[in-house]
């Protein structure tokens, strides 16, 4: 389906200009035009072409169907990147909470053992040395 603006600002002296003014005229006996001024008065008076009717509303009904499935698509799409995001967002968070609690459970019971073993020594040393506190924790079995 194709449409044609058509400007009607400009009604020169020549047959687009006539046009334009008859599409203009709200006055049906001021319109030069016999096929306009007939399908006008037509309209204006309620003869409405029903053939044409049927076929306008079938071609709207075929167009608002197909709004309507794009609509949903494009929400179904949108929605599901939405979830993703959220999902990936959640995971992560919930990732790094899990992470950082391991962590400390971890270096709370390697902490337990060197006390226990009068490490004193040790404890101070893997509160800075990141490669001895390893070491430590894989001595311990943590």
């Amino acid at each position: 389906m194709s449409f044609l603006y058509f400007n009607t600002a400009r009604q020169n002296d020549n047959a687009l200009g006539k046009l334009a003014k008859d599409l203009k005229e709200a006055n049906l006996q001021e319109i030069q035009s016999d096929v306009l001024s007939h399908r006008v008065a037509s309209l204006k008076e309620g003869k409405i072409d029903q053939e044409g009717e049927k076929k306008m509303n079938v071609l709207l009904e075929k167009y608002r169907k197909k709004a309507v499935e794009e609509g949903i698509e494009k929400g179904l799409a949108q929605g599901m990147q939405q979830g993703l995001e959220k999902g990936l967002e959640q995971g992560l968070q919930l990732g790094l909470e899990k992470g950082l609690e391991k962590g400390q459970n971890r270096l709370a019971l390697l902490v337990g053992h060197l006390l226990n073993a009068g490490r004193m020594d040790d404890l101070k040393r893997v509160s800075y040395d990141e490669d001895y506190r390893e070491k430590l924790l894989k001595e311990f079995g943590l």
